[in-house]
């Protein structure tokens, strides 16, 4: 599996045991990349896998939300 993969995985389960819902935000990207200490590349790689996944959107300039 790549590391964008697992990340994408990680996020997932923070969202799950975050209890986040519809709408939540998620964390900004350099806090992402702190949390899961990998390179923003990693995390943007990751956010599309679940974006296609329909798990988040992105609106740019707001940030991350829980779809």
């Amino acid at each position: 599996m790549l590391k964008y993969e697992q990340v994408a995985k990680q996020i997932e389960v923070f969202i799950k045991d975050e209890q986040l819902q519809q709408g939540d935000k998620l964390p900004i990207l350099d806090q992402l990349t702190e949390q899961f200490e990998v390179s923003k590349t990693t995390i943007i790689k990751a956010l599309e896998v679940l974006e296609i996944k329909g798990l988040i959107y992105q609106v740019r300039g707001s940030g991350i939300f829980v779809r």
